[in-house]
């Protein structure tokens, strides 16, 4: 028996002059992990947070480099939080394209979850 699941990253869009953004989202049983892909500049500073009524999702917030590869930024494998705030990386090897994953933290059950992420961008 094989189970193949596939996750279609969301893209996060600011509007122009919008330096911020609130997204609902929802973990279903089974499914261990929702991932959105940004865009920001180098230089810039990302704050990432994410609530549950349970306080039970993590973030991993990683930057994809020009060769397509991803580097952890924050990983909620070995550093779980819900909080994260940083400024970005810079360099010609980072393509300016950074993924948030919001999953469940270790040893949480894989149960329906609805969490509430919170973006901002700021120069």
């Amino acid at each position: 028996l094989y189970k193949l699941e596939v996750n279609i990253p969301w893209q996060i869009s600011l509007a122009a002059g919008e330096t911020s953004t609130m997204l609902e989202g929802r973990l279903v049983t089974g499914m261990d992990h929702n991932t959105y892909l940004l865009r920001a500049q180098a230089g810039q500073t990302l704050t990432v947070t994410t609530t549950t009524p349970d306080n039970n999702v993590c973030l991993t917030i990683a930057a994809r480099m020009t060769d397509g590869t991803y580097i952890p930024l924050v990983n909620s494998n070995s550093q779980p939080t819900t909080a994260w705030s940083d400024i970005l990386p810079t360099g010609a090897e980072y393509s300016q394209v950074y993924s948030i994953s919001v999953s469940r933290c270790p040893d949480t059950p894989m149960e329906n979850t609805f969490y509430t992420l919170f973006v901002s961008i700021a120069n």
